[in-house]
C-alpha cells in the first residue's frame, strides 16, 4: 500500500502485538517509527523496553500496520503484584503516524486488547507531546483526564548533531 494512504483513517489493516528484541530488525523498524513518529520519545524504544525488563517489567508493544508500515503503536509496561493483579502503563503514547483521534483510538483498542491478554487491572496512559488527538481518543473512551504522570515531566531535549558552541 503506497505511503499516501497512511493519511486516512480507515486504512489500517493489521493489529497485532509484537515482541522484538533490541537488534533485530522489528526492533529496528520499531525504533524508526518512534523516531518518525510525532511526539516520539526514548520511552516507547527498544532499548527502554530492555531497561524495564531488567527492572521485572513486562513489556508489550502493541502495533497498527497499513501494508508494510507500522501506522500507530504503544510500549506497554506492565507490572504485576501478586494476587492484586497488573498495572500497565504507556508512557508519552500511543504515538501514531497521522494526528488522528481513529487512528489513535484503533491503536487505544490494541493496547486495551493486549491488557486484556495479560490480565491487567489498571491502565494508565500519559499522551505524547503534542498528542491532542490522543487525549481526544481516550476521553471518547472514557479514560479520566488526571492520571497521574509515568514519565518525567519536564525533559531537556539536545539536538547532538549540532556542534558545542551551537548546543551551548
Amino acid at each position: 500500500m503506497a505511503a499516501q494512504a497512511l493519511d486516512t483513517c480507515s486504512d489500517l489493516m493489521h493489529r497485532g502485538t509484537i515482541a522484538a528484541s533490541v537488534g533485530s530488525s522489528g526492533a529496528e523498524r520499531g525504533d524508526r517509527f518512534v523516531e518518525a513518529a510525532p511526539g516520539g520519545d526514548v520511552v516507547q524504544t527498544t532499548v527502554w523496553a530492555q531497561a524495564k525488563r531488567a527492572l521485572g517489567f513486562e513489556v508489550c508493544q502493541a502495533v497498527a500496520q497499513c501494508g508494510d508500515e507500522i501506522a500507530g503503536g504503544g510500549q506497554i509496561m506492565i507490572k504485576r503484584f501478586g494476587r492484586l493483579g497488573a498495572l500497565g502503563y504507556v508512557a508519552r503514547g500511543p504515538l501514531v503516524r497521522r494526528a488522528c483521534p481513529e487512528q489513535a483510538a484503533l491503536v487505544l483498542a490494541e493496547i486495551e486488547r493486549a491488557d486484556r491478554a495479560r490480565r491487567v487491572r489498571h491502565l494508565i496512559v500519559q499522551p505524547p507531546e503534542g498528542g491532542d488527538h490522543v487525549i481526544a481518543a481516550l476521553a471518547a473512551r472514557g479514560y479520566a483526564p488526571d492520571a497521574p504522570k509515568v514519565s518525567p515531566s519536564a525533559t531537556l531535549r539536545i539536538d547532538l548533531s549540532q556542534s558545542l558552541e551551537q548546543i551551548l
